[in-house]
């Protein structure tokens, strides 16, 4: 993934946080940027990530990648239609999903550039409390036989937000900027 980020709760403040812990890390990996939330406790990432961001490479085995034209195809008849029912196969039990209602407009659209089958990039939004669905499942669903195995992709993340409630996608570290910029306005506001 890219930009990934991770909660970490402490008990005492650490000075310089994002330097320590970026010292820490292994080649290539480093901190970007450290928000301290204080006395707010947002609830966690994987709760308040309501859109997940994607890019796909196909596998470079023709064998194992979908005929250009047939997955042009299968995006075209995935975008024009209302509905896209799949069965998600699960431990806990199965669920039905649309998995065109999980794919916002622009959501998913081919990379320019060479190549008979670029990059394909791919979002997926939670709606309320039901199943999500994983990049490698709608894969699957979308190509069907035309991908033998969805898991030889090249899958990024490239990026995770939550919708406020302006309707806009902020990034985690935005949203709790956010809920503690209104937290500070209402206690001044108020006094």
């Amino acid at each position: 993934g890219e930009r990934e980020v991770l909660d970490l709760a402490m008990i005492n403040d650490v000075p310089d946080l994002a330097a320590r812990l970026d010292r820490e890390m292994p080649a290539g990996l480093g901190v970007l940027r450290a928000v301290v939330v204080g006395t707010i406790t947002p609830p966690p990432i994987e709760l308040r990530a309501q859109r997940l961001d994607y890019r796909i490479v196909f596998p470079d085995r023709a064998a194992d990648r979908p005929d250009p034209e047939v997955a042009r195809a299968a995006v075209a008849a995935f975008l024009a239609t209302d509905r896209w029912p799949l069965l998600r196969r699960r431990p806990k039990g199965d669920a039905a999903i649309d998995a065109r209602s999980l794919v916002p407009v622009g959501g998913l659209t081919w990379e320019s550039g060479p190549g008979a089958l670029p990059p394909l990039r791919v979002s997926l939004v939670r709606v309320g409390e039901g199943a999500g669905l994983p990049i490698h499942d709608l894969l699957g669903a979308l190509f069907g036989a035309a991908l033998p195995e969805p898991r030889f992709c090249s899958v990024t993340r490239t990026g995770m937000s939550g919708c406020d409630a302006r309707g806009r996608w902020l990034s985690p570290l935005d949203e709790v900027l956010e809920t503690r910029r209104q937290v500070w306005l209402q206690a001044h506001l108020q006094s």
